[in-house]
């Protein structure tokens, strides 16, 4: 099999639980993968959208209770819901840079577990120069829009596929494997297993 490619997007719950699984999966069976970011949601407003914290706990609650040790989830959801066009777009000169592992963990982790609104270009700034990215560089990169192609691009290959649903698994232009939306880690584990 050719190198796995992943579809998703740094706001969607189910990628940060999706990826949990799968680095859990790596001790046991590796697989090479690209992460690939698809933009879940490009109509909210660049600064995201105010979201009621209370609409969220139960979606959180039960996130939790399917991720176990895999991955931690703030206590309190986030007020908000963030736009991730910038910090996509900050991904993509991370990648550049050979530190694409680390900024999806550390943006994964800012959003679900620090309640940081990864949508401003001061945060990335912020957050990327925590992982050694030249903060002067970065903010450069993403205020010039410097890989919007990339991102179309990938949207483009998404709906090619005829993706639906976030993380996708993909390999060799077909989808293996998708979502992690009501799967516990014993679940996925079978399914990786199966597939992989």
């Amino acid at each position: 099999m050719s190198k796995v490619i992943v579809y998703f997007d740094l706001i969607c719950p189910y990628c940060y639980l999706g990826r949990g699984f799968w680095l859990e999966m790596q001790k046991e069976r590796p697989v090479e993968s690209e992460w690939i970011p698809w933009e879940l949601n490009p109509d909210l407003p660049p600064e995201g959208s105010p979201v009621a914290p209370e609409r969220q706990k139960a979606r959180i609650d039960k996130l939790r209770e399917l991720a176990g040790a895999c991955r931690a989830f703030s206590d309190e959801p986030n007020a908000f819901s963030a736009s991730s066009r910038n910090a996509l777009l900050g991904l993509e000169f991370a990648r550049t840079q050979g530190k694409t592992e680390d900024y999806i963990e550390r943006f994964f982790a800012a959003y679900y577990r620090e309640r940081v609104n990864i949508s401003t270009i001061d945060e990335v700034t912020r957050l990327g120069a925590e992982l050694g990215l030249d903060a002067k560089a970065l903010r450069a990169s993403v205020e010039s829009r410097e890989y919007e192609d990339t991102l179309a691009r990938n949207d483009r290959a998404a709906e090619a596929m005829g993706l639906e649903v976030m993380p996708s698994y993909t390999a060799d232009g077909r989808l293996l494997m998708a979502g992690s939306v009501r799967m516990d880690f014993n679940e996925f584990r079978a399914q990786y297993l199966t597939v992989f």
